[in-house]
């Protein structure tokens, strides 16, 4: 089907980005199929310029040279208190700082009042290490009906923080609608 539309060149030439996302992709399975895909790709296309992005929750370490030999683009969505999970299960030191390392790489931070904010300064920024001009806010919202005034806040909160800020794009488009 990629080849049909037209898509396969666009990818092989990396103005169409390939992003592994869903779960979590660098669980070990995930990663060696990632792995498995790609060195198909280098052997049945030779020299293409495949370009990866990986979405991740930033809690699992890879090996040394998966971002260096796979991965173009690191985006990182660390989990808050307000996700319910515990902290040890969302926090993992060694992956974030792994992934803090890599050149191309964002921390992509959901936030709804200013306490987010300030754990995140604290549990993420603070503790760990991370470099504040790879952090992104986003508003958490989910209705179109809400994300001006969420995201005006946001603004706000990049504003008076010094970090980047973001809208939910997805939102803008398509509202609540899933599987699109």
């Amino acid at each position: 089907r990629i080849q049909q539309t037209g898509q396969l060149e666009k990818i092989l030439e990396g103005r169409t980005h390939i992003i592994w996302t869903g779960g979590e992709p660098l669980m070990p399975s995930n990663r060696e199929s990632i792995i498995t895909f790609l060195e198909y790709m280098r052997k049945k296309f030779g020299g293409n310029n495949i370009y990866n992005e990986v979405e991740t929750n930033g809690t699992n370490i890879v090996e040394e040279n998966f971002y260096d030999d796979y991965i173009h683009q690191v985006n990182c969505s660390p989990k808050l208190a307000n996700s319910g999970m515990e902290y040890s299960s969302r926090v993992n030191s060694l992956a974030l700082q792994q992934i803090n390392k890599q050149q191309n790489s964002w921390f992509k931070f959901v936030v709804s009042d200013e306490e987010d904010v300030k754990e995140m300064n604290s549990d993420y920024i603070e503790k760990e290490g991370l470099y504040t001009s790879k952090v992104i806010l986003m508003p958490s919202v989910d209705k179109l009906s809400e994300l001006s005034e969420r995201t005006r806040f946001v603004y706000e909160m990049a504003k008076k923080y010094g970090y980047r800020a973001s809208t939910r794009g997805q939102i803008l488009a398509w509202d609540k609608v899933t599987g699109v």
